[in-house]
């Protein structure tokens, strides 16, 4: 058996890794460019590491499938996707700052451009 029809679920999860990276670079330059807060690095971290979440999950859930009875092993996406969008809301919800005596809010639309996509978590999940 070849390395790559062995790992294929794996090396799937890394390609869309690496697709989210990329995306999260597109969006993370433009924010760069125009000196917004949060841009590329962040960007790229933060739908990185969602899709990785994402993806491993699937694949650690086929794989004790696998190994233990289907009955015993039970998944559920909408727990996982809502685990990355808690920790990604902690981040955003840093990014927002008050300013007390200027009576000024600063932050919240980078803090909600930070939150990825509610249907990029689900197309991920492929379970």
């Amino acid at each position: 058996m070849s390395f790559f029809a062995l790992y294929q679920e794996q090396l799937q999860g890394l390609v869309y890794v690496g697709l989210a990276i990329l995306l999260g670079a597109i969006i993370g330059f433009e924010r760069e460019v125009e000196g917004k807060p949060a841009g590329l690095r962040t960007r790229m971290l933060v739908a990185g590491a969602a899709a990785l979440f994402v993806s491993l999950a699937d694949v650690i859930v086929k794989q004790f499938s696998a190994d233990w009875d289907a009955g015993w092993v039970r998944s559920d996406p909408l727990r996982i996707i809502e685990a990355v969008v808690t920790g990604i809301s902690f981040l955003g919800a840093g990014a927002i700052i008050l300013h007390r005596r200027q009576h000024h809010v600063e932050g919240l639309t980078t803090a909600a451009s930070i939150l990825p996509p509610p249907w990029a978590c689900v197309w991920l999940y492929r379970g």
